[in-house]
């Protein structure tokens, strides 16, 4: 491939660019970058959301970030995909999330990165979860973009209508408590009251 092939290549991807895969991300990150590397192997399996399930790509991100953050994701990867802070094309950091075109439909599916040009991720039906790099061709021509869930901070979700800045324990929208902590991880396809993205849609009027 030619040169200047391959960079634009590496900027569309988001590598080379803005990855800070040499140094060692903050805890946050390292901490959804190591429970995420814990589950390579496990099969896939089309809506499962746990190790002992299996894995489908929206429910292993969910697990993820559930279990080292304390955050409910929605259950499909184009719903995860409205969340976070939207990327430009090579800003990627280990921990964003990055969505591809795998079904003829916009974000359908859904992987972590890690850096270096590669991200983890339950592929589909006969596979396992495991790394592949970004850059393979495959990759490469479904990739659509990717989304930021932590703050500049590497405390908090951003969510739309939430400003930018730390979430800590507790804050408010709109009068209604957002936790953050452990109390409100509850079950994943069950999000609890106090679950911060169902505050928000329902202050958006998406949910009765």
């Amino acid at each position: 491939m030619p040169a200047q092939a391959q960079e634009s290549q590496r900027e569309r991807t988001g590598q080379g660019v803005g990855d800070p895969a040499a140094s060692k991300p903050p805890a946050p990150i390292q901490n959804v970058i190591e429970r995420a590397m814990g589950l390579l192997g496990i099969p896939y399996r089309w809506g499962g959301t746990s190790p002992e399930s299996g894995f489908d790509c929206s429910g292993l991100v969910r697990f993820v970030f559930r279990e080292t953050l304390g955050v409910n994701l929605p259950a499909r990867s184009d719903e995860i995909g409205k969340f976070g802070e939207k990327l430009l094309s090579g800003n990627l950091q280990p921990g964003d999330l990055v969505f591809f075109n795998t079904m003829r439909k916009s974000m359908s599916h859904v992987g972590i990165y890690l850096g270096d040009g590669r991200f983890l991720h339950a592929p589909a039906s006969g596979g396992v979860v495991r790394v592949e790099k970004m850059d393979m061709p495959y990759w490469v021509k479904r990739y659509e973009g990717a989304r930021r869930m932590l703050s500049e901070q590497w405390q908090a979700i951003t969510l739309p209508g939430v400003l930018p800045g730390r979430l800590h324990g507790a804050e408010t929208l709109g009068g209604e408590r957002l936790s953050m902590g452990p109390e409100s991880r509850g079950d994943m396809d069950q999000p609890t009251a106090a679950d911060p993205l169902e505050i928000l849609l329902r202050k958006l009027g998406q949910k009765p």
